[in-house]
């Protein structure tokens, strides 16, 4: 009786042991990230000029999200942020880690815009993002997003 308690707790403790390790590999799953210039020649395709832009640690928008830290671009002195999760439900993870970090925050105007594993917040400020701008956005988030899919 007692070999089997032994063996049921040394099983159990294997599979708790187990479990932790994939869950920790699941948090920082392999992200396979677009360079910067990679970034910014799918969007000039959209006739978007991105910028590479230098991060603010005080930056709300730019604070690490699901264990991922953001790429930061300007467009037309707008703030454009991009974060690559390793899955569409990572980066749905991250999106409600924002909305439940900055809850109580006064945000500045911005537009959200996720496709596949990809988040991007577009800061526009007091001056909303016109119809094109937002569309142009949208399509580019798209082809960076399909370049995943294909593993380009």
């Amino acid at each position: 009786m007692l070999r089997t308690i032994v063996l049921f707790v040394c099983l159990s403790f294997g599979a708790w042991v187990t479990g932790c390790s994939q869950a920790g590999e699941k948090a920082t799953g392999e992200v396979k990230l677009h360079s910067a210039e990679k970034i910014i020649a799918v969007f000039a395709e959209q006739e978007l000029t991105l910028k590479k832009g230098e991060p603010k640690a005080e930056n709300v928008f730019e604070m690490k999200l699901n264990g991922r830290t953001p790429q930061v671009f300007a467009l037309n002195g707008k703030q454009v942020i991009l974060y690559q999760f390793a899955s569409a439900e990572d980066r749905e993870e991250g999106w409600v880690e924002f909305g439940k970090r900055t809850a109580t925050a006064d945000l500045i105007p911005f537009n959200q815009l996720n496709e596949g594993s990809l988040l991007l917040f577009y800061v526009h400020g007091i001056h909303p993002a016109d119809d094109e701008i937002h569309d142009r956005l949208a399509a580019a988030l798209k082809a960076l997003s399909s370049m995943e899919d294909t593993g380009e």
